[in-house]
């Protein structure tokens, strides 16, 4: 909400006139953005090192895709920040939004199941519950991580949860 067309011209070194011809409005450019980071977190996460890693090491595959945020710090999970906005969101952007957040809890949901087949944990709820959870407690983490230590003190807080499991 507090960002122009003139803001992105001068980060990226292009003219606004630019980025008004492919994105006439904000919105526009908003759900390019997540369609992007979206493709980028699925295609990392259906990467062969990390689809053919058992449930466990899968969990801490999720643990190293929330921590990557923390590698820089002018950098932030994008789809956080902008649920902490949601309701001044065009809708589709949050149309957007809750398709990401579908898409990233589906995959934990999946392995919340496995580790479940596999007998290497019981889920005290339902694994979509369990998924839900786990997602918003890394969105948390994240945000105290950056007050309180950065990338490592994430590491250490989102493998103490995952050790609970």
């Amino acid at each position: 909400n507090g960002w122009s067309y003139d803001d992105i011209a001068k980060c990226v070194g292009i003219k606004k006139a630019s980025i008004h011809y492919y994105f006439a409005k904000k919105e526009d450019l908003g759900k390019e953005l997540l369609v992007h980071y979206s493709k980028n977190t699925m295609a990392f996460l259906d990467l062969p090192e990390n689809t053919g890693k058992n449930p466990r090491e899968q969990l801490f595959v999720i643990v190293d895709l929330f921590a990557s945020v923390l590698d820089n710090p002018n950098t932030f999970c994008l789809c956080g920040m902008l649920a902490a906005d949601l309701p001044t969101l065009a809708p589709a952007i949050t149309t957007e939004l809750a398709d990401y957040f579908k898409k990233i809890e589906a995959r934990v949901q999946a392995i919340f199941e496995a580790g479940e087949r596999d007998k290497l944990w019981t889920c005290n709820q339902s694994a979509a519950f369990e998924a839900n959870s786990l997602i918003a407690a890394f969105q948390g983490m994240l945000l105290l991580s950056r007050m309180q230590g950065g990338k490592s003190h994430f590491i250490k807080m989102a493998q103490n949860y995952i050790s609970k499991i």
